[in-house]
């Protein structure tokens, strides 16, 4: 972190995708073939075996999840506005900022969970796909060479193309749909 009078800058944002890439390098280095690895929500699939990792329904408190991904060697961060927020006059506002306001982003999103070779494009790309919407953040990830999941508070999952494939729907009233970037 950054310090001064008036400003205080935290790069932890990216901080659990720094540590997923530096323990995959750490595996890399002695040799293990297979690891899953949580920091802090974000998820390394560390060898060539496909695990399951669920995607956490964003409107239970208990743990459920609305999805699953069957996936290998791969770095996986989610992404929300249900975990930290609090409400005032009656208006909720969480912790996902819309740069060009300095407000919560609105958007219809409640959920974006981004797969990548790289533990800091999942991190750091999450938040940013939340911030842009469905349609940018789809765009933005294509350029990366990742792979999206939106869901939104209407209970709708967008899986881009090259994720949709490994995904399927554990959760009551969601409806999966391929988003084509």
């Amino acid at each position: 972190s950054y310090n001064s009078e008036n400003l205080i800058v935290d790069f932890g944002a990216a901080g659990k995708g720094i540590a997923l890439d530096e323990i995959k390098s750490v595996l890399g280095k002695n040799n293990v073939r297979e690891a899953t690895v949580s920091v802090g929500g974000s998820v390394l699939i560390y060898g060539k075996e496909e695990k399951s990792v669920g995607i956490r329904d964003p409107f239970s408190n208990a743990g459920d999840h609305i999805a699953k991904l069957t996936v290998s060697d791969v770095c996986i961060s989610t992404s929300g506005s249900y975990e930290r927020r609090f409400e005032e006059n009656g208006k909720e506002y969480h912790h996902i900022l819309d740069p060009e306001t300095g407000y919560p982003v609105e958007n219809n999103l409640i959920s974006v969970t981004v797969v990548s070779e790289s533990g800091i494009l999942s991190d750091c790309l999450s938040t940013a796909c939340f911030a842009l919407g469905i349609e940018e953040g789809s765009k933005l990830a294509k350029e990366y060479g990742c792979e999206v999941i939106f869901v939104t508070n209407d209970k709708k999952i967008y899986a881009t193309h090259g994720i949709f494939g490994s995904t399927e729907v554990t959760g009551a009233g969601y409806t999966l749909i391929e988003y084509e970037n």
